[in-house]
């Protein structure tokens, strides 16, 4: 790979499955900006030289080596690391304007004392995240963190950013939500040339998710509120944000809604396929336009 000389005006190169070479050596391309390894890739990074220019980086699937020795390029924005990374992240210096982090599917190692990018706007983990994030410090420019498909750790003492806009705690979450804090944030961003709208506040509560909710202070700005598989409980009393737009209840959901007070500006309620309470007597918000049934027969995987 020391020998190869690449075009000189590339900006995207994507290395095949099998492709599985030392790189330490290799003389990448001046204006290079999306650089990605196939399936098979397993070598040392530390002590590579990146282009300047690289904004895309992604290590393919086997990728398990150790990153705390690598000199990220300042320029890169997205950075994913693979279905089987596994290793130390406290100590990894991030590259300064990183906006999106993929931490990969296999990642259980410690958080606590990661320092982030001040410039993070994405992170996710994968499947395998058990570890409590209760006095982790995210970064003040967080808008969307995925806690990944086997997240289930208290939530209560979060001190979440500000700014964050998009949650998703995974399929197997089932903690109190009583004493939770939750961001208060709602932005205005303009993605791309013509769009110029209000970025929707999301939370989907997993599959797994059945505690109480009758005391749960939820963020002021959420317009998306999706329950889970399993949830069954009590709604009567609940206070919801006056923004709320969309409501979903999933399959095993079955509790009297005669006397729920909804949100004004509810627009969907989806009651799931399980719900046979009456209905006589619900007073339902005048500004409701889809009122039905989310039907899931079969728990999501």
């Amino acid at each position: 790979m020391a020998g190869v000389v690449w075009p000189a005006a590339l900006l995207k190169l994507e290395f095949g499955t099998m492709f599985n070479k030392p790189i330490a050596v290799v003389w990448w391309p001046a204006p290079l900006q999306q650089l990605s390894f196939g399936d098979s890739f397993n070598q040392s990074i530390a002590g590579v030289m990146w282009p300047a220019s690289l904004l895309k980086l992604d290590l393919g699937n086997l990728f398990t080596k150790p990153i705390a020795e690598v000199v990220w390029p300042a320029s890169l924005q997205q950075l994913s690391l693979g279905y089987s990374f596994n290793q130390p992240i406290v100590g990894v210096v991030w590259p300064a304007a990183l906006l999106k982090l993929d931490l990969g599917t296999m990642l259980n190692e410690p958080i606590a004392g990661v320092v982030w990018s001040a410039s993070l706007q994405q992170v996710l983990f994968g499947n395998d995240l058990k570890r409590s994030i209760v006095g982790l410090v995210w970064p003040a420019s967080l808008l969307k963190l995925d806690l990944g498909r086997r997240f289930n750790q208290p939530v209560a003492g979060v001190v979440w950013p500000a700014s964050l806009l998009q949650l998703s705690l995974g399929l197997s979450f089932n903690q109190p939500f009583v004493g939770a804090v939750w961001a208060s944030s709602r932005q205005k961003l303009s993605f791309g040339y013509y769009y110029n709208q209000d970025v929707v506040g999301v939370l989907d509560l997993g599959r797994e998710f059945n505690q109480p909710v009758a005391e749960v202070m939820w963020p002021t700005s959420l317009q998306q509120l999706s329950f889970g598989y399993y949830f069954d409980q009590p709604i009567f009393g609940v206070v919801r944000p006056a923004s709320l737009q969309q409501l979903s209840f999933g399959y095993y959901f079955n509790q009297p809604i005669a006397e729920v007070v909804w949100p004004t500006s509810l627009l969907k309620l989806d009651l799931g396929s399980m719900f046979n309470n009456p209905i006589d007597g619900v007073v339902w918000p005048k500004s409701l336009q889809q009122l039905g049934e989310r039907s899931t027969t079969t728990p999501p995987e």
